[in-house]
C-alpha cells in the first residue's frame, strides 16, 4: 500500500541533518520567509525544485579554490517504504539532470539485486533505521547535471550564477525594503533586420511563450565594478 507525502515527510529532518553533520552540506535554515512576522518564517532546503522534479532534500556545498568558484549539489530522495521498486530508483535517478549527487533514503533494507542497480546507476541509498537514524549503505557516483536545470534549481533555493565572473551566490543577504537582496539584469533586446526592416528579437525561453526574457544575475562585486561611480 503506498504510503503518503506526509508520512515521508517526517524523515526530511533526519536526513538533512545527516547531510549537514556528515556531509558537510548546507541544507538552509540561514533564509526566512518575508512574512508580516518580524523575523519571518525559517525555510530549508525540503520539497523543492521544478516540474515534475520537486527534491524532497537539497543540499550545497562548495567545491572551488582560490582561482575557481564552484559548488556541488546533492538530492535525496525519501520513501516511506520496506521495500524499493524500480520506478521508486528509477525517479531517483531522474534528480541526475539537476545534481552532481543523488541518494534514495528509505527505512528499508535492501537485497543484493537492488544494490546492483543503484550502484549501476550511480545513486546512493541511505537506510532509515530505528529512532530515525541514517545510515550510509550506498556512496553514490558523481554525476554531470545539465547546466540549465542545475542554475535553474539553484534559483528556487535562491542561489544564483553571476553572468559575469560565474560565481555562486546568495540572494538572500541583507533584505531591502522589496526583499531584494541582489542586483536582476534582463538580457537586452537583440536588435535585427527581417524584411529590410529593423525589428527586436526575444529570446524564447519556453515554446508556449510566445516573448520571453532570460534573467541574469550580477554578483556584488561585479555590480559595483560595473555601475558604482566612486
Amino acid at each position: 500500500m503506498p504510503k503518503t507525502r506526509k508520512s515521508e515527510e517526517r524523515y526530511y529532518e533526519p536526513v538533512r541533518k545527516w547531510l549537514t553533520e556528515e556531509m558537510g552540506y548546507y541544507t538552509g535554515g540561514d533564509i526566512y520567509y518575508l512574512s508580516s512576522a518580524k523575523k519571518g518564517k525559517e525555510r530549508f532546503f525540503t520539497r523543492t525544485g521544478f516540474s515534475d522534479l520537486q527534491a524532497d532534500v537539497v543540499g550545497i556545498k562548495y567545491s572551488g579554490n582560490d582561482y575557481s568558484s564552484d559548488i556541488k549539489v546533492c538530492v535525496v530522495e525519501v520513501k516511506d517504504t520496506r521495500e524499493i521498486s524500480r520506478q521508486q530508483i528509477n525517479q531517483a535517478f531522474g534528480y541526475r539532470r539537476m545534481a552532481h549527487y543523488v541518494y534514495l533514503a528509505a527505512p528499508a533494507e535492501i537485497d543484493t539485486g537492488v544494490r546492483e542497480i543503484v550502484r549501476e546507476l550511480g545513486i546512493g541509498f541511505l537506510q532509515i533505521g530505528s529512532k530515525k537514524k541514517v545510515t550510509l549503505i550506498e556512496t553514490p557516483s558523481p554525476s554531470e547535471p545539465s547546466e540549465a536545470e542545475l542554475v535553474l534549481l539553484l534559483h528556487n533555493l535562491w542561489i544564483a550564477k553571476c553572468t559575469f565572473c560565474q560565481c555562486y551566490f546568495p540572494l538572500w543577504g541583507d533584505w531591502n525594503g522589496e526583499g531584494k537582496t541582489y542586483a536582476k539584469v534582463k538580457r537586452n533586446k537583440v536588435p535585427s533586420v527581417a524584411n529590410g526592416r529593423p525589428t527586436i528579437e526575444y529570446e524564447i525561453s519556453e515554446p508556449s511563450k510566445k516573448r520571453a526574457m532570460v534573467i541574469r544575475y550580477l554578483c556584488h562585486h561585479c555590480y559595483r565594478f560595473l555601475f558604482d561611480d566612486e
